[in-house]
């Protein structure tokens, strides 16, 4: 690659060095949605700036404020993900369904977007997380969540055939290029029994977890006030991660229910005493890159976790501005009661990009990184 030339201002040096990168992207673009196209996706566009936010524990919304032309001011928030909205749409698809035009339907069975979304609270220098980034998302009305898998591999290996062996080679390779030919697909609880040995079948409640955790000196006694939630967190951080770093592509699917979030809540089986949630996520070369539910379709359970996570944000932060302003969109709870089933998937794109470009990080494919913007040197 050509060198630098540093007589230029300092955005032009930030540009001209991401100039292959920057192309790179664009055909990875192309890519993904000639994919969607060709599999019947209908592309959407919904929008950034919401009057409510998601409270998800792991997420923090962004707050942007502006006013009309009467000077009335509004609080709103930039979305953490078109999730909301998108599910809006796949209510739509069941009222057309009962309309005399029922071919309509399939136009919105099965859509996503790509697109910007924010969160605040993240690391400006990480190498893995932007402020704003590209979410993909797709959802398939009336579907198993097995039918999201074999979407996830069905579209990057289809990238791994476009784009990689069509890819820029004036930058240096790294390490060897991805190899998307095998995929894994493995049970949360068998990593935790393989790389633990910690048998969740054992188990009579995901509480009791935190009693084995310290007997078997997997954590050290000073975590014994962690919830169940941010214990199997940790647990995963220390001992799951760096197994899945030394492999190419894997699905892990059925987590313990109290790592649910928004997806439905599997009922308790004979083998076992314990509920999980119906939820995978993809990792390629130990990167979490995606992060799919069978939905949770249920409107009162759908407000009893927003309720349950509000009183935890109020008992942690309890000056927090979101915690006092926080609202439910009631109109995504009336989506909801519309919706008999659907599966669904947000994919981080920026970091499959990274990937699939072997970048560095995630600044280097995207032009104009709030690192690049914000935390630049004299900035």
């Amino acid at each position: 690659m050509n060198s630098l030339n540093t007589d230029i201002p300092t955005f032009l040096q930030i540009l001209q060095r991401k100039a292959t990168w920057l192309k790179q992207r664009s055909q990875f673009t192309r890519i993904l949605r000639l994919w969607f196209q060709q599999h019947g996706f209908l592309e959407l566009q919904t929008p950034c700036l919401l009057p409510y936010f998601s409270l998800e524990s792991n997420l923090m919304p962004m707050e942007a404020s502006f006013f009309d032309d009467a000077g009335k001011s509004y609080q709103g928030y930039l979305r953490c993900s078109p999730e909301f909205s998108l599910k809006k749409i796949l209510a739509l698809a069941m009222t057309l369904a009962q309309s005399p035009a029922k071919n309509s339907l399939h136009d919105f069975s099965k859509i996503y977007e790509l697109g910007p979304c924010f969160r605040s609270a993240e690391p400006l220098d990480s190498p893995h997380h932007l402020t704003e980034f590209f979410m993909l998302e797709w959802y398939r009305l009336k579907a198993p969540l097995e039918k999201i898998m074999d979407d996830v591999e069905s579209l990057l290996s289809f990238i791994h055939k476009e784009f990689l062996a069509k890819q820029d080679t004036q930058h240096e390779r790294k390490k060897p290029p991805l190899n998307l030919e095998r995929w894994q697909r493995i049970r949360f609880a068998d990593l935790f029994s393989q790389h633990l040995n910690l048998d969740f079948n054992t188990l009579h409640s995901w509480d009791e977890l935190r009693k084995k955790t310290l007997e078997k000196k997997l954590l050290p006694q000073k975590d014994k006030s962690l919830s169940v939630e941010d214990m199997l967190h940790k647990l995963f951080l220390i001992y799951i991660h760096p197994v899945l770093q030394k492999k190419e592509a894997v699905i892990i699917y059925d987590y313990p229910a109290p790592l649910a979030a928004n997806s439905l809540i599997k009922t308790k089986s004979s083998a076992s005493h314990l509920a999980y949630a119906s939820r995978f996520e993809v990792y390629i070369q130990g990167l979490e890159v995606a992060n799919a539910f069978e939905e949770l379709c249920n409107a009162t359970e759908q407000r009893r976790r927003f309720l349950e996570n509000l009183k935890m944000l109020q008992k942690t932060q309890p000056a927090s501005r979101l915690a006092k302003n926080f609202s439910i969109d009631e109109e995504f709870l009336q989506a909801l009661k519309q919706i008999p089933s659907a599966s669904g998937i947000a994919l981080g794109a920026d970091r499959l990009c990274m990937l699939f470009s072997q970048a560095a990080n995630v600044h280097e494919v995207t032009a104009f990184s709030s690192k690049d913007i914000f935390a630049r040197p004299g900035s």
